[in-house]
């Protein structure tokens, strides 16, 4: 058992994937701790888990209020070294990160600025660069533009629109219904 001499607390564990997530910790080994803001739906996991033959607790908690205590518990058990760890960590990462691979990606492209006929990667990144924050991008561009997942961060899942294979000449109709569909975001259109 991969959890065993484990606790796994499970909020929302009431219903959904946290019950689900309940039972399978406990199928792991883990001992349960089953939390729900209503105490009701936390005692039917915790039936569930034990009729299981597993071991678990419920506890009827608002995972705001749990949230708050659990930082100060943190704290007063090792949240320096805890803080610090974290901060290793995040550092470990900042080489390696997407806007990392952002920099040297736009660096090794801007490189091609000066080249005859105009290199398509560069003019993807002059694309995204010019792009607004907001805006919403829509890729038809395939191969001219196979750098732009790679060069715009999309924070949200209607952010970027494009296809993984060919479909000429629906990018500029898509802009146009993008557009209706979102009239207050800049719409962008890559074809």
């Amino acid at each position: 058992m991969r959890l065993a001499n484990k606790v796994a607390v499970i909020t929302g564990a009431g219903s959904g994937l946290g019950r689900v997530s309940s039972r399978l910790f406990a199928q792991e080994g883990a001992k349960v701790v089953i939390t729900d803001i209503s105490e009701e739906r936390a005692n039917e996991t915790l039936k569930q888990v034990l009729s299981d033959g597993n071991e678990a607790i419920a506890v009827k908690a608002d995972v705001r209020e749990t949230l708050r205590a659990l930082v100060a518990t943190l704290a007063r058990r090792g949240g320096a070294q805890l803080a610090e760890k974290a901060k290793t960590s995040t550092q470990a990462l900042a080489a390696t990160n997407w806007s990392a691979r952002r920099k040297t990606l736009a660096a090794q492209i801007a490189s091609n600025a000066q080249r005859r006929p105009i290199d398509p990667d560069w003019l993807a990144l002059q694309v995204v660069d010019a792009l607004p924050p907001n805006a919403i991008l829509v890729d038809e561009g395939l191969t001219s533009s196979r750098y732009i997942p790679f060069l715009r961060a999309n924070k949200g899942r209607y952010d970027y629109h494009g296809l993984a294979s060919g479909g000429i000449g629906w990018g500029l109709p898509a802009s146009v219904g993008v557009s209706l569909a979102n009239p207050v975001r800049p719409v962008g259109c890559f074809s």
